[in-house]
């Protein structure tokens, strides 16, 4: 069984509702399995803010269940602070097929306004 990774999206939004990523909806290249997923969570200037917030994924191949993805950041990044959890990785085993589309929302849960956040959403895939 072939396992690769793809990107399924990715995200400036700066939205406190749920937004679609960039590149979503995503369809898969093989019939198989989702087996992971990886996020990057970054910012482009040392003023960059978030707080938290999820990547949710979803299809009608998982079968009615929605997968999540958390992130959390530590306010303003001013030098030299870091984000604790630039990578979150999350172990999941949901259906995928050829031609059936997975989408890929972010969402921000902050009081504040979110500023220059950037984001990548990978799929780890079996089949």
């Amino acid at each position: 069984m072939a396992r690769y990774i793809d990107r399924i999206g990715t995200s400036l939004s700066e939205a406190t509702s749920e937004t679609e990523m960039t590149g979503s909806p995503y369809s898969p290249l093989k019939s198989g399995r989702l087996v992971g997923l990886i996020a990057t969570i970054g910012g482009s200037a040392a003023t960059a803010l978030w707080n938290g917030g999820y990547i949710k994924v979803s299809s009608v191949s998982f079968g009615g269940v929605d997968c999540y993805v958390p992130f959390m950041g530590a306010g303003i990044k001013t030098a030299p602070a870091f984000n604790p959890n630039g990578i979150v990785q999350i172990a999941i085993d949901l259906a995928v097929q050829v031609g059936v589309p997975i989408r890929a929302y972010v969402k921000h849960e902050t009081a504040d306004t979110p500023i220059t956040f950037e984001a990548q959403l990978f799929g780890v895939f079996e089949g």
